[in-house]
């Protein structure tokens, strides 16, 4: 697990690349620094809320567009297709 000062990219491409599988921030409360260990050597991987929008960009602008320009497209998969819809109420 990576701890890192600041919500960097390059400190946490560096940490992906070298195999970490936990990144929280230096400022995090003691419990979420033992929760995320105790998640990471059970085989879990562990992401600050501030890191992770900027994982999820980073990973977004790589994904490829659908057809007309849209919103990629989740391929056909029977499992996804068999999950249960909601109301479209929140």
């Amino acid at each position: 697990m990576t701890t890192v000062l600041i919500a960097d990219d390059a400190h946490v491409y560096d940490g992906l690349r070298a195999g970490a599988s936990g990144f929280l921030v230096k400022d995090a409360l003691p419990e979420e620094l033992l929760s995320g260990s105790r998640a990471v050597a059970a085989g879990d991987a562990v992401v600050a809320p501030s890191l992770t929008r900027h994982l999820l960009d980073a990973y977004a602008r790589h994904l490829p567009t659908a057809p007309g320009g849209g919103a990629p497209t989740v391929p056909s998969d029977p499992r996804i297709a068999a999950l249960p819809t909601g109301n479209g109420k929140s």
